[in-house]
């Protein structure tokens, strides 16, 4: 629009922007050419004019000029330079010297250089000197000296024409002064604490002294107001060392440990730097209402305290909160006096009105109407902002304030500080907020162990996730079950919640403040401030498994400045509020919000919990493959070893007879394959438990070259027989340590079993030694020591032992359906006693080194940790942990707890156990019938021994021992005195076998087939030396029958003297219970139940008739006496109470 023809200089300008009120209430602007705006879209980069302290000057930049476009009507004002002036120049250089023309045209070079980003469309600010226009003074030309801030905008699609914004702010400046001259604002905070108000923010924040003097600031106004210059520019607000203010700045923010400190250090240092009267920091929420934090204000200007007051979102209209949020560098907005009239912008022809000017990134840019109204109406003079962004969005803001008759401002360097300083700002919420986040975070994530460096614990009590959440109530689905976390008082409005989102089944976090306005199809029986916000976590991708966290509704009570509008408003308005006194409301049905911290503490929780629960379910479901295996294998076992002890003793007693040699061999034969069978089952059985984990293991003082010796002992004789050289060196062994000697011994016994089966000739070593490690790796008392069996046998392939290896360590590898065995002599896999070996070695957290060549031999060596035992340990304990070559390997039981209950009770109780401590001992074994491993043996001297060879998969054949029984062994003279026996067995072929060999051993036997018919027995006849009882039997089990007859006995006591000597070395009728499925465990079971004594089955009769000694021979029962750790599957007599 052309300005009338009667003024001066015929110029293009636009009119500055009013705002009226039209009849809807709305704000409107007359723009350009008399179109009409809405004052809330009033575009921000085109408002037409600038604040009058500044100039503004657009530049078109040709190839070798800048020829000015536009500027403000102010220039001739502030600078000296008439708008006629400029558009006659050729280039605007023109108007300063030679120095300073280079200094721009360096300047403007910056801008080309790197590539362009929104950051580098923020102004770049340098210090510029000039002249004004011929004449602008009198006798002369004006000389200025102006901060220079320059960028380019954005180029127009329309046009290719390259335009440079140059704005300009005096250095020194009388006319708009930074600080209006012996302003009492100036006065230093400290000061305010002589006021008798109630505690300010300001008296609070000095005096805990969390906001140092910025000396360096303090120092450069000092010197500004004094006007101490002996230079254009020095001493001045701007003249600071952005550097050093910064990291001074920077200093005191990176200190702050939490974010409310961080907050009232931050209003501190922004006051400090611009000595506006109020600061204060602004967070918007999740609906843009603000609410202030932070505040420090200088009481002798400001009346009013804003802090904890929430502003509506009107205030700070959405287009505002988008520039900030979409232009990152336009991070201050400043206006230096809300009453100063503003300059128009003059431009150099109608063609420069077509495309208007894009002043989003100007410093001088004016404000809207609106705002300032607004201002005017909080008494504002002058304010700033900064915004600060944090996590991607617009976080909230610091908002300045200052008030009087004057305006007040910082200048153009001071505003490149307050735009770093945004940034950093922006890094140390979120640096505080992320702080926050980790230690919520602590409490859910795994913890490790120096034991156990890959495991740890959840947090499984109901009120450590409560109280993570700060929530009231909880509850937790899994699968068809769900259980209430925390108090139960409703527990059903709780469940009813459950089940509605089992229904829904959310596979995202769900968060609500208000649940009857987010889901409003949920119906509660009971009111809001029951059940007011949900916080939903899905644990698994279908939804069926989640955990909601639930708070109470609050009656929240919310403090507005001045009452807020609300959008049913019948009159709705542009016009500013004119009123900002404390204005309260209360809300109802609602909870406080869930924060940032809780909704990605959430997300970890879904993530390893829910990955927990998919790893638990995998697991139960191969437990329950393993138990139903186990329980399998149990009963098959007790089946098959029942069936396999009944032949073998039917043919030892066949050989017992007279019978001719052919005869003879072939039930020889028979027995000996029935015998390995027999021995490879329990190998297998052993196996099976050790894999479930249900092994005990044993830490008792026990002589570990003894062990060693008694371990190979057997097997020397053997080698003897076959001419194979066999040594055991123990000479460099430690005597007593601490550890589990039955394990020891087992590893032993197969690794050397191993090394005779497949050794021809040559010798076999078995070594024991400490193994030498540098000082500090363990701790006083710890050592390792060196296990190494070693042959001269046809050794191993290496891809067979690699492949053996990997069967140690339970690699899954996809083996070639083409693989061959271990060489020629050794088999396609690894064999049960190699197997049971490695897991004993990682039960002891022990090594298994294999050395192997083909043709040359094998050499394993098991690297064992161990501790000392002192002198005081071994002499006490040395009788008791000594090991008997007769006994078998050592065998400890025991059996895992059935699982009971609901899948989500299995899921707490495992969640619940703290993975860092060992499991407690289960009471009760999955395979309760089999034992710890041992090799292939039979009992020598109870057999003679002949040569038989056997066929092997893939391998040559070799001779085997086979031993036979010799005639002289079961022959009378070998037994105990004739006893009295009764055996209780309801199975016929156990009752007949077992009552014929007592017969052979010349003693009496009396059978009875249940417990009522032993019970009846002994009422009818008491003189009996032994009661061999079964268990498991119908009308009375083994354990009735024996309580039956200890209740008989105690009703006797005083009527009846006894007469065996059995009974009067016993003090009671001796019961020894018989049974496959007794555990050591069971030990303190059987003593309160009378049980004397036990003997396992398949029973080992050499053995019984050693037990049976101690009928009539204390020295031997004592030596019988059950000991911890000693041989369990060997049977013997119980330890009472009263022994």
């Amino acid at each position: 629009k052309e300005i009338p023809s009667n003024m001066p200089h015929h110029h293009h300008t636009t009119f500055r922007y009013k705002h009226e009120k039209d009849e809807d209430g709305h704000h409107v602007i007359i723009g350009r050419e008399g179109t009409l705006y809405k004052c809330e879209d009033e575009p921000i980069r085109t408002p037409g004019a600038v604040q009058g302290f500044g100039v503004l000057i657009v530049v078109e930049e040709t190839e070798d000029a800048l020829v000015v476009r536009q500027l403000s009507e102010n220039s001739d004002e502030l600078l000296g330079l008439p708008a006629k002036y400029l558009f006659s120049l050729e280039c605007f250089t023109d108007t300063l010297p030679d120095s300073q023309a280079s200094l721009l045209w360096d300047n403007i070079q910056f801008l080309h250089g790197g590539v362009q980003s929104d950051e580098d469309d923020s102004p770049h600010v340098f210090l510029l000197s000039g002249f004004g226009a011929p004449g602008s003074e009198e006798g002369t030309r004006r000389s200025w000296t102006c901060w220079c801030a320059i960028h380019r905008p954005k180029a127009s699609e329309t046009t290719l024409k390259r335009f440079i914004v140059m704005e300009f702010e005096l250095e020194k400046d009388t006319l708009n002064p930074l600080y209006p001259p012996g302003d009492p604002d100036l006065i230093s905070p400290m000061d305010t604490t002589t006021y008798s108000k109630p505690i300010p923010a300001l008296e609070r924040l000095r005096r805990m002294a969390q906001t140092k003097p910025l000396a360096e600031t303090s120092r450069s106004r000092r010197q500004g107001k004094r006007g101490h210059t002996d230079s254009p520019g020095r001493g001045s607000v701007g003249m600071m060392d952005v550097f050093a203010v910064v990291s001074q700045i920077n200093e005191q923010l990176g200190a702050a440990g939490d974010l409310l400190t961080f907050l009232n250090v931050l209003v501190g240092v922004i006051k400090d730097l611009t000595q506006f009267h109020r600061v204060m920091t602004y967070q918007f929420d999740e609906s843009w209402n603000g609410v202030v934090v932070a505040e420090l204000m200088d009481w002798s200007r400001v009346q009013q305290l804003y802090r904890g007051l929430h502003f509506p979102a009107s205030d700070i209209p959405a287009q505002v909160r988008l520039s900030f949020l979409f232009h990152l560098n336009d991070k201050v907005r400043l206006l230096y006096d809300r009453a100063q009239t503003t300059a128009r912008i003059i431009v150099r022809s109608s063609d420069d009105l077509l495309e208007p000017l894009d002043m989003t990134h100007c410093y001088l840019r004016a404000m809207s109407p609106i705002h300032i109204k607004y201002l005017a109406n909080m008494g504002v003079r002058a304010s700033m902002s900064i915004s600060i962004m944090a996590f991607g969005t617009l976080w909230g803001l610091v908002a300045c304030h200052s008030f009087g008759s004057h305006g007040m401002r910082v200048s153009f360097p001071v505003r490149q500080i307050l735009r770093l300083l945004s940034q950093s700002i922006s890094r140390n919420i979120e640096r505080l907020s992320y702080a926050q986040r980790f230690q919520a975070r602590k409490l859910i994530n795994t913890l490790s162990s120096p034991g156990h460096p890959s495991t740890g614990y959840l947090v499984s009590d109901a009120d450590d996730l409560l109280r993570l959440f700060d929530a009231d109530y909880g509850v937790l689905v899994v699968g068809d079950g769900a259980k209430v976390l925390g108090p139960n008082q409703h527990g059903q409005d709780i469940l009813i919640v459950a089940e509605y989102l089992r229904l829904k089944q959310f596979d995202a976090i769900q968060a609500s403040q208000s649940v009857h306005s987010d889901f409003s199809d949920l119906n509660l029986s009971t009111g809001l401030e029951i059940i007011a916000g949900l916080l939903y976590v899905p644990l698994s991708t279908s939804g069926h498994d989640f955990i909601a966290f639930l708070r109470k509704g609050q009656l929240r009570s919310v403090r507005w400045a001045g009452k807020p509008r609300t959008k049913d408003d019948p009159t709705p308005t542009l016009e500013p509020r004119s009123s900002f006194k404390i204005w309260s409301e209360t809300v109802a049905g609602k909870c406080r919000a869930w924060t940032d911290e809780q909704l990605e503490t959430a997300g970890v929780l879904a993530l390893v919990y829910g990955k927990f629960i998919e790893v638990w379910r995998q697991k139960q479901e191969a437990l329950h493959a393993t138990r139903l295996t186990n329980i399998l294998l149990s009963n098959a076992s007790h089946e098959s070893r029942t069936s396999l002890n009944h032949i073998i003793n039917y043919l030892e007693m066949a050989m017992n007879g007279q019978l001719d040699g052919e005869t003879r061999d072939n039930l020889s034969r028979s027995h000996a394959a029935s015998k390995s069978l027999l021995f490879t089952i329990n190998d297998l059985l052993d196996l099976t438990r050790l894999e479930s984990g249900n092994e005990t293991s044993f830490h008792e003082v026990f002589n570990l070259s003894e062990v060693v010796r008694d371990a190979a002992y057997l097997y020397s004789k053997e080698a003897e027989r076959r001419g194979i050289a066999f040594a055991v060196d123990v000479s460099e062994c430690p005597t007593f340590v601490i550890g589990d000697a039955k394990k020891v011994k087992t590893v032993i016994q197969n690794l050397t079993a191993n090394a005779l089966k497949f050794t021809e000739k040559g010798s076999i070593e078995v070594s024991c030694a400490r193994y030498m490690e540098p000082e500090g790796l363990r701790s006083a008392g710890q050592m390792a020591v060196n296990i190494v069996v070693s042959d001269t046998g046809c050794g191993i392939a290496p891809e067979k032992l690699e492949s053996m290896l990997r069967e140690f360590e339970q690699v899954e590898i996809e083996q070639p359906k083409s693989s061959a065995g271990l060489g020629e002599c050794s088999p396609r896999y690894v064999g049960l006693g190699l197997a049971v070996v490695a897991r004993i070695v990682e039960q002891l957290g022990g090594q298994l080194r294999v050395n192997s060549k083909v043709d040359e031999g094998s050499r394993f060596s098991f690297l064992m940790p161990s501790t000392f035992a002192g002198d005081d340990q071994h002499t006490s304990s040395s009788g008791s942990s000594r090991s008997s070559l007769q006994s078998s390997c050592p065998r400890s039981r025991n059996r895992s707890r059935s699982s009971k209950g609901s899948e989500l009770e299995r899921l707490v109780e495992a969640i619940s156990t703290h993975h860092m401590h060992p499991q407690s001992l289960s009471p009760r074994s999955s395979v309760p019938d089999s034992s710890l491993p041992r090799p292939v043996k039979i009992e020598d001297g109870q057999m003679d021994v002949v040569t038989l060879s056997v066929e092997h998969a893939n391998s040559k054949s070799l001779p085997v021992p086979l031993l036979i029984p010799s005639k002289e062994q079961h022959t009378p003279s070998q037994a105990p005195e004739q006893l009295r026996i009764l055996v209780v067995e309801d199975n016929d072929i156990n009752r007949i076998i077992l009552s014929k060999r007592l017969r052979n051993d010349g003693h009496a036997v009396v059978d009875a087939t249940n417990g009522r018919e032993g019970l009846d027995q002994v009422e009818a006849d008491r003189e009996f030396d032994l009661i061999l009882m079964d268990i498991q039997m119908p009308i009375l089990n083994g354990f009735e029958a024996t309580q039956s007859i200890r209740a008989l006995e105690t009703e006797d006591m005083g009527m009846r003297r006894p007469m065996r000597v059995s009974h009067q070395l016993n003090g009671r009728l001796p019961i020894f219970v018989v049974s496959a499925t007794l555990t050591e465990h069971q030990h303190d079971e059987l003593v309160n139940y009378g049980v004397d004594g036990w003997i396992l089955k398949p029973i080992d009769f050499k053995r019984l008739r050693t037990i049976m000694k101690g009928l009539t021979d204390l020295r031997q029962r004592r030596s019988d006496l059950y000991e911890l750790g000693r041989s369990w599957e060997a049977g013997g007599w119980l330890r009472r109470a009263s022994a």
